[in-house]
């Protein structure tokens, strides 16, 4: 899925990808910046992600953190990651979101200021890398992931409670906090 980010005249392209074998990940990298050069990319583990959503409001906080002179890293596609992760310490995340050859359903962030080249970089990864796309991987609700990112994310039970509203669904309770710890990074605050 590609969707725009108008602030910041930049679109995302958010892609699960299926029974991804590969052992060398900077080469698939290279590859990539072969085809097109002016993308930031960013693999992540899908079982630390709770959904495009939560791909979203990280992608745009970094672009804030950039416009603004608020980064941490001097990366974009690295700033992405410490905003999915809510957190400071680069080689922390990269540990925790960043992948490796066991991780087989990783998540390809990409950035572009033009649709057009998402849609090329798409194409040429199906057919150069035999890449099978799956977004189930990112929207996957299942109640081992909701347990994966709640210890990833230090969720508590009575942070839960907390800010829990009757009725409302557990995703969405999880989906609050995760986007307050990423809105924090941004202004500062430790969690």
């Amino acid at each position: 899925m590609i969707i725009e980010i108008k602030e910041y005249l930049k679109y995302v392209l958010i892609v699960g990808m299926k029974n991804f074998k590969v052992a060398n990940y900077d080469e698939v990298y290279y590859r990539i910046e072969k085809i097109n050069n002016n993308l930031k990319i960013q693999f992540v583990d899908s079982s630390k992600i709770l959904d495009s959503s939560h791909i979203y409001f990280a992608t745009k906080n970094a672009l804030k953190a950039f416009k603004n002179k608020r980064n941490i890293s001097k990366n974009l596609a690295i700033e992405i990651l410490l905003y999915l992760a809510g957190k400071k310490q680069i080689d922390e995340v990269i540990g925790v979101f960043g992948i490796n050859k066991e991780i087989k359903n990783p998540i390809m962030i990409a950035v572009a200021d033009k649709k057009e080249d998402l849609e090329k970089l798409e194409q040429n990864i199906k057919h150069s890398l035999g890449i099978d796309f799956d977004d189930s991987i990112i929207e996957n609700d299942s109640k081992n992931k909701i347990e994966i990112i709640k210890n990833v994310f230090n969720i508590t039970d009575l942070e839960i409670e907390a800010i829990k509203r009757k009725g409302e669904a557990y995703r969405n309770i999880i989906k609050k906090l995760i986007i307050e710890r990423i809105a924090l990074l941004y202004t500062g605050i430790r969690i």
